[in-house]
């Protein structure tokens, strides 16, 4: 049997064991009952002055958000892999994917009408969306349930990977290629097979444009949305929306040959996004504004602690 002993904060009774957690105390009854069927001695009876220095459960009394790394459990942690056994329309359902598609391709638009306006700037959105557009086209095409475009779109995502790339720079060649590929996107909306006579291998979209996206997202759109009851009512559906596309993106920034997409930790925290995205989206659609500032506080922790980490 142990005797008292100095501790932590607070008052917890499991079993035949009285454990006081504060900045006192701690008395743990220990004796081998299997071994010694003797008499076990009396719990000791404390004062209500002494009892009223514990918390009943310290647990309530903490704040502060809570540690990030917790420690494992085994010599050999299970690895952890958000990619495995998610399907994509558990991600994102069909309507999400296709509004999607037709709003970018809107703006992108704008970007390409004019040469001046494309190499003053436009060029860095064309990249931006040609990069969302690729994926978003290439979700199309895995896509586990029936979605438009589907037929159409592996070559469609060919020409965007090919215009993404070339837009890293403003010059007349990069504004041909951006204005053929937004012409053959509005083809596809249209509902015409567009003819595209790119053959390449694929190749993933920079992620640093997808991050992009999703900043965007936090910044513009869920941020704003979820500042009060009254304005999260009034835009549900997009905060719904939006939750969806980061949950495709959480999906994809995790996969090879990206940097870090074999980092346990970084794995984490897209797990950890996706599942925020996740709650998020549900919270949306049932109108339950706590949860979906709830889930938005998850959001934003697991992208800053990803940054501190990963971007300095």
């Amino acid at each position: 049997m142990r005797g008292p002993s100095i501790f932590r904060t607070g008052l917890l009774l499991v079993g035949r064991t009285l454990v006081f957690v504060g900045a006192t105390l701690v008395f743990a009854e220990t004796a081998l009952a299997a071994e010694i069927p003797s008499k076990r001695a009396r719990p000791p009876k404390w004062s209500k002055e002494v009892r009223d220095t514990f918390f009943i459960d310290a647990r309530k009394q903490l704040v502060g958000t809570r540690p990030r790394k917790a420690q494992a459990s085994s010599n050999a942690p299970e690895t952890i892999s958000p990619s495995e056994g998610l399907s994509w329309s558990s991600q994102i359902d069909a309507d999400t994917l296709t509004t999607e598609i037709k709003r970018v391709a809107n703006q992108l638009s704008k970007s390409v009408a004019k040469p001046g306006l494309f190499n003053s700037g436009g060029y860095q959105d064309c990249r931006r969306d040609f990069a969302l557009l690729a994926l978003l086209m290439r979700v199309v095409e895995e896509f586990d349930q029936q979605v438009r475009w589907q037929r159409d779109a592996g070559p469609m995502r060919r020409q965007l990977e090919y215009a993404a790339v070339l837009c890293e720079e403003a010059n007349e060649p990069s504004w041909a290629v951006a204005k053929q590929t937004q012409n053959l996107l509005a083809d596809l909306i249209r509902g015409q097979s567009p003819q595209v006579d790119i053959e390449r291998e694929n190749q993933p979209v920079d992620r640093a444009q997808l991050m992009l996206r999703m900043e965007r997202s936090n910044k513009e759109i869920l941020g704003p949305s979820l500042s009060n009851k009254k304005m999260f009512r009034r835009h549900s559906e997009a905060v719904a929306h939006e939750s969806q596309v980061l949950a495709v993106l959480a999906k994809v920034i995790v996969e090879q040959p990206y940097d870090y997409s074999e980092e346990e930790e970084f794995i984490a925290f897209a797990r950890q996004l996706g599942e925020a995205s996740n709650a998020m989206a549900r919270a949306a659609k049932e109108n339950d504004y706590d949860q979906a500032r709830s889930a938005a506080g998850r959001i934003t922790q697991s992208c800053s602690h990803c940054h501190e980490d990963y971007r300095g």
